[in-house]
């Protein structure tokens, strides 16, 4: 227990650091960029707010190198100028935004000061998947958008696309994991 919550704590004085805040500022420029632009929204399912996006890069990489407070800063403060930057046809919602926050969050635990491997990335995005963005998020968007539908509809809906997307995040992780490694050497 103590070594997640000293993550915390580490995670929030790489904000105290000028390196570190610089990168988590182009991390949450390029979270912004990605939900702004680089959303894929999937028409062909009966719900219109399951889209493919690349949004949990930054994300990841933020919570990679510096924890899960700036994960979450990122996460959320990404969310939140990226509607407003470029506002999409529903309106804002801010328990979207905690999910996006919490996501960071998980991610950060995770991941922060760990060795980079595959059952640690199925890990953190199974945990996403489950207290985020197949629970939460699919109980926030039921409640503002399709409360005629009964919930298990719509978790079944978002899982049967969401659980395959979870599995090319994953992958793109470990793509990522030798410029991962090479920038964490860099940082020490």
């Amino acid at each position: 227990m103590m070594k997640y919550l000293r993550k915390f704590v580490d995670s929030s004085k790489e904000l105290g650091t000028v390196s570190g805040l610089a990168v988590c500022a182009m991390m949450l420029a390029l979270r912004v960029v990605l939900g702004m632009f680089a959303n894929i929204s999937l028409a062909f399912l009966p719900l219109p707010v399951v889209k493919f996006s690349l949004t949990f890069i930054p994300i990841i990489l933020t919570a990679y190198l510096f924890g899960p407070v700036c994960a979450g800063i990122v996460a959320g403060a990404g969310d939140v100028l990226s509607y407003f930057l470029a506002p999409t046809a529903l309106p804002f919602t801010p328990g979207i935004t905690a999910c996006y926050v919490l996501e960071g969050i998980i991610y950060g635990t995770v991941l922060y000061h760990e060795e980079l491997t595959l059952p640690r990335s199925i890990a953190a995005k199974a945990l996403d998947l489950v207290f985020c963005t197949l629970s939460l998020n699919s109980v926030v968007l039921w409640f503002i958008y399709f409360s005629t539908q009964p919930l298990y509809y719509v978790i079944l809906l978002r899982a049967a696309v969401l659980v395959p997307i979870a599995i090319l995040e994953v992958s793109l992780l470990m793509v990522l994991k030798k410029p991962l490694l090479t920038i964490q050497k860099k940082r020490k």
